[in-house]
């Protein structure tokens, strides 16, 4: 891996991530991921941080090279009225699309979703 393109698919492919979706994290089209893993083109300055938020990546790594590390572990913090944990288990990508969709959205609309979901019964 010795491009700017090759660390961002390897990247890509660590977070089960295909080009349409990471495409749709970063507001760009498929043809531009595309062009930026075979190193036709470079994303711009303001892509960058939510490149490395999108892939968990540092952008020492995308950038300079070196091993695809996360930035950070998966952790999801699961809270009920009985306990709040940790579990280490990775989202599906279902999972991970709702996760995005639900913080794009305003408080409000989030408060009212997790009401919907507790008058559901539905339970993490």
């Amino acid at each position: 891996m010795n491009t700017f393109g090759d660390r961002l698919r390897a990247a890509r492919s660590s977070q089960g991530l295909t080009q349409d979706e990471l495409a749709e994290r970063l507001e760009v089209s498929k043809g531009a991921v595309s062009a930026w893993e075979n190193n036709r083109d470079k994303p711009s300055f303001e892509k960058l941080r939510p490149l490395r938020e999108a892939l968990s990546v540092s952008l020492d790594v995308l950038i300079c090279g070196g091993a695809i590390q996360p930035t950070s572990p998966r952790v999801v913090r699961i809270a009920s009225d009985r306990a709040t944990y940790d579990t280490r288990e990775v989202l599906t990508r279902d999972e991970q699309r709702m996760l995005r969709r639900f913080r794009s959205v305003d408080e409000r609309v989030q408060k009212a979703f997790i009401v919907v979901l507790g008058a559901t019964g539905a339970e993490g």
